[in-house]
């Protein structure tokens, strides 16, 4: 008869040695501290075991920690929090499994498709054209942290992303993984709304007449909704949310976005839903794609106009800002102005400040292709079209396939999964026109990957 060893007479005391430390902690001054790191901790743990969800908390839960990041300080808190939240499982992946990573394996077939991917590779050469701007700009500490910020954090997300929305170890793995994305996405999207519309009447976020709560300003909150709105079409579209709760939650994301009053997630959010409808596999076609770019491309141009001279939806939230107007109009003409002198390799990375004669401080011409273009001259230029016409020939190849097989659920719902990951690539490009500079723009390369591994 087989005996079963009984445990070891020191095991017995651990429970009790639990309990004691916990007493004790209890007693002391940082109680809530450690507690408050523990929790942490374990939070990170349940993160870490999918991967996925550190992408979807990185790109749109971190604003659901403002109030505890206010009340313990947000100089306590490490600016790199995001990229070691993508980097610790990213390394992990790579240390836990050498050999499938290094030699051997269907895993080291991935690595390789990861260096050799259009998409990774055009991102990693813009990196390599930041840093060499930092030889001959004029603005060496703003233009160090862009360059910094895009490589560790930018590079990083699109990395992450690759690596994990793609991984499977079972056929239809990345579509179960992708559809738990965008709902993870989506849940912290509608914590987000329900927190503003509670600052909406509490104004524990000051703001004046435009929306702002969790540390977002209005155009992000404006940016998180619109987002949001598309990740819920998604799911609907693939029956992973009812009818009934798909109105409520765009419903509720609409409202917030209404109330932040923001116009560029406004004209970029109008196409994108255009495109979103245009690409249902019943209205497909090349004529009616390119159309709709093409009226989506005439709306941003004439969107562009409209704010400048600020007649855009009048007695609205999106009305008015006349010092905002004027502020961009003028970033706007002077990057136009110094655009065609730019040359080759352009002024500097971060050097827009100092050809409007501001210094060395964080300011951009509010439209990534001009921002690029004048720091960065025709060689960053040309390697940023080199990645954005990656994207689209992935893209739009993936729009030409055959008409899908309505009986097959995983084929429609990867068809679903390309279809957002193109239209909400679009729409975190759309904005990027508008507003923030080159690494405030991560989900234009967040998109750019989760499309690049679901479209192949």
């Amino acid at each position: 008869m087989t005996t079963v060893a009984a445990p070891p007479r020191w095991r017995l005391a651990l429970p009790i040695l639990l309990v004691l430390d916990l007493a004790l902690i209890a007693t002391t001054a940082w109680s809530p501290q450690i507690l408050a790191g523990v929790v942490a901790l374990a939070a990170l743990g349940l993160l870490w075991i999918r991967p996925h969800r550190v992408i979807a908390f990185v790109i749109a839960g971190l604003p659901l920690l403002d109030p505890i990041f206010a009340r313990i300080g947000r100089d306590a808190i490490p600016p790199a929090l995001p990229v070691l939240l993508l980097a610790i499982p990213l390394a992990a992946a790579f240390v836990a499994e050498p050999d499938r990573v290094l030699a051997g394996s269907s895993r080291a077939g991935r690595f390789r498709d990861l260096l050799a991917d259009p998409i990774v590779l055009s991102t990693v050469a813009l990196a390599i054209v930041l840093q060499l701007g930092l030889l001959w700009t004029r603005a060496p500490m703003y233009g160090g942290s862009k360059a910094l910020l895009f490589t560790i954090f930018n590079l990083v997300l699109l990395v992450a992303t690759w690596w994990f929305l793609g991984r499977g170890d079972h056929e239809g793995a990345d579509v179960e993984r992708g559809l738990g994305f965008l709902q993870w996405i989506v849940w912290l999207e509608a914590g987000i709304a329900v927190l503003a519309l509670w600052n909406h009447h509490t104004h524990y976020y000051h703001y004046g007449e435009r929306l702002r709560a969790l540390g977002l300003n209005t155009i992000w909150l404006g940016r998180h909704m619109g987002m949001g709105v598309l990740a819920i079409c998604a799911l609907y579209a693939a029956r992973r949310l009812r009818l009934f709760w798909a109105l409520l939650l765009a419903g509720l994301c609409g409202v917030v976005f209404f109330l932040s009053g923001s116009r560029g997630p406004l004209a970029a959010l109008a196409p994108s839903l255009a495109l979103w409808w245009i690409l249902d596999p019943g209205r497909r076609g090349r004529t009616r794609l390119v159309v709709t770019l093409g009226a989506a491309v005439v709306g941003i141009v004439g969107a562009l106009w409209l704010i400048e001279s600020g007649a855009i939806l009048e007695d609205t939230p999106f009305a008015g800002h006349d010092a905002s107007n004027l502020a961009r109009v003028l970033m706007l003409q002077g990057a136009q102005q110094n655009l065609a002198s730019a040359g080759w390799l352009g002024y500097g990375t971060g050097s827009f400040g100092p050809l409007l004669n501001l210094g060395d401080i964080r300011i951009y011409p509010h439209n990534i292709l001009l921002e690029i273009g004048v720091e960065n001259g025709l060689l960053g230029l040309a390697t940023f079209l080199c990645f954005l016409a990656a994207v689209l020939h992935r893209w739009v190849r993936s729009t030409r396939r055959k008409a899908i097989d309505r009986g097959d659920p995983r084929e429609r719902w990867r068809d679903v999964l390309v279809r957002v990951a193109g239209v909400q690539w679009f729409y975190a490009f759309a904005n990027a026109q508008f507003s923030g500079d080159l690494p405030q723009n991560p989900w234009i390369w967040l998109w750019a990957a989760a499309l690049a591994v679901w479209a192949r």
